[in-house]
């Protein structure tokens, strides 16, 4: 097998395994070997990770597990070569060659190790593979660990009979981005764990198309040469659209990389633990105050941009808003706003993206 192909498919499926695991055997990864093919699945008892690897040479047929921090240390060391791996069923020891040495491990009886729990008769999405996994990126930034809120902790997918909507929020921030002629024919909706969202962030390369099957509970996503099966977040997602403000009459276009320099260099000035920052829109021109009050410091910005109404202030998070301009790419970012105390949408701008960022307001002190 390639060391290199060896490597990056079991560091794959390394991001699936969690440090206490309720049974000993999923500490390690499941090998199986048939039709010139090796299959390695990683498992947590909630999610699992199927993936396979094309084999240069094979003799014989068999599966083993093998302790999974043990084989990532060892292949993480290996540069690309041809690597023999030679197990021996009666011993369960794994023997391992290469241009430079050897190494051997003993592993356990595949028997123990439990089996992955497909979705049998649920419905089913076909999407691009990147359009997939770009949404994701986008979406992770408003997902967060709550125990409370159950549905902060993935993203939603809300499928409509031509395109799916994947939103997630925090509860400061809300992510929704539109993935256009995905035709399901069908509505419906599932939370997708935010660990699994990571997870497929990770392993794209190339173009392709994601199938995604998922009923009540679970859910099973395959790309290419792996399959992941996952637990659902069990949650009900509530109403987005109602956040999000329509006829948006505050409008104003900015330089993306501009805006942030000039937030963190205010935000040096500000409270750390507010992060509080000021957002005033005058004529042609943004200007960003901060101060805090208990160190005596302020900071005062200005930003150009082509607004060109009524003079309008908003409070924001300036980490908040950082972290939303960073998960964009064009070079000009477009605000809208109703009014101080409402939500302000954040879009790429002079490109047609179905992208939309909301971030709540603070509330200005005078």
């Amino acid at each position: 097998i390639s060391s290199s192909l060896f490597a990056s498919h079991i560091q794959m499926a390394g991001k699936v395994l969690v440090k206490k695991n309720p049974m000993p055997i999923l500490d390690c990864f499941l090998i199986e070997v048939r039709n010139g093919v090796m299959f390695i699945t990683a498992s947590n008892s909630e999610n699992s990770l199927i993936t396979k690897v094309p084999l240069i040479e094979q003799n014989g047929e068999g599966c083993l597990c093998i302790n999974a921090e043990t084989l990532l240390g060892t292949m993480k060391e290996i540069p690309e070569q041809p690597l023999i791996l030679d197990y021996d069923e009666k011993t369960h020891e794994l023997r391992g060659k290469h241009s430079s040495g050897e190494f051997s491990v003993v592993g356990l009886e595949a028997e123990a190790f439990p089996p992955s729990i497909p979705v049998n008769g649920g419905n089913e999405i076909i999407v691009s593979s990147k359009g997939l996994v770009s949404a994701l990126s986008h979406c992770l930034i408003a997902t967060v660990d709550d125990e409370i809120m159950q549905f902060k902790r993935g993203v939603y997918f809300d499928v409509r009979e031509d395109s799916l909507i994947m939103v997630a929020t925090d509860g400061r921030k809300l992510v929704k981005k539109t993935l256009q002629n995905v035709k399901s024919g069908f509505k419906g909706g599932f939370i997708l764990p935010r660990t699994i969202a990571s997870i497929l962030k990770g392993i794209v390369k190339n173009d392709g198309t994601a199938e995604i099957v998922y009923d009540q509970q679970r859910a099973t996503i395959s790309m290419g040469d792996t399959t992941i099966y996952f637990r659902l977040v069990e949650a009900r997602y509530p109403n987005y659209n109602s956040v999000i403000p329509s006829k948006r009459t505050i409008i104003v276009q900015l330089d993306r990389l501009s805006l942030i320099g000039a937030l963190k260099r205010v935000g040096v000035f500000c409270n750390q633990s507010s992060n509080f920052i000021k957002l005033e829109l005058r004529d042609g021109q943004a200007v960003l105050t901060g101060s805090d009050s208990n160190n005596a410091t302020s900071a005062e910005e200005f930003v150009a941009c082509d607004y060109a109404g009524t003079p309008f202030s908003i409070g924001f998070g300036y980490t908040f808003l950082v972290e939303i301009l960073n998960n964009i790419e064009t070079e000009s970012v477009t605000l809208e706003m109703v009014a101080p105390e409402r939500p302000c949408i954040v879009k790429p701008a002079g490109v047609e993206d179905d992208l939309m960022m909301l971030l709540m307001p603070m509330k200005i002190e005078e």
